[in-house]
């Protein structure tokens, strides 16, 4: 059984922990950064809901985490985690990148239809992308 290896930065230069994994003779690497959305309580509903600002920085193999919390904030845990992979990652012009993976319907996310329904599908999605496995 092979394991990831999670490093944390000393600074906080742009990615917050890179996670790499030996696979053969080879060394997969994958930088995070996470983003949290914190929902406010006037929040409407929105059919894309997700994150819209900078990114420090950009790589081709780099993963955004978006942990969606409650609207009440009185949960310790978000309600859902998104994995994005670069390819979602979308430039936004004057106002760096976007990236809109759910809705936010009756004062909580609703995560998309793409990105699965079910824990299982999202941690099997998640798999594929740590170990380089594409569609």
């Amino acid at each position: 059984m092979t394991v990831w290896n999670v490093y944390f930065p000393k600074r906080d230069m742009g990615f917050d922990f890179i996670a790499t994994k030996n696979i053969g003779s080879s060394v997969l690497i994958r930088p995070v950064q996470v983003k949290g959305l914190y929902p406010s309580e006037a929040k409407k509903d929105k059919t894309g809901y997700g994150y819209i600002g900078t990114l420090s920085q950009i790589h081709d193999d780099m993963v955004l985490v978006l942990p969606y919390f409650p609207t009440d904030r009185a949960g310790p845990a978000p309600v859902w985690i998104a994995f994005m992979p670069r390819s979602e990652i979308r430039p936004q012009l004057g106002r760096g990148y976007k990236c809109f993976p759910a809705k936010f319907i009756a004062d909580e996310p609703i995560h998309g239809k793409r990105f699965g329904s079910s824990l299982a599908l999202t941690v099997c999605a998640i798999w594929n992308f740590l170990i380089g496995a594409s569609d």
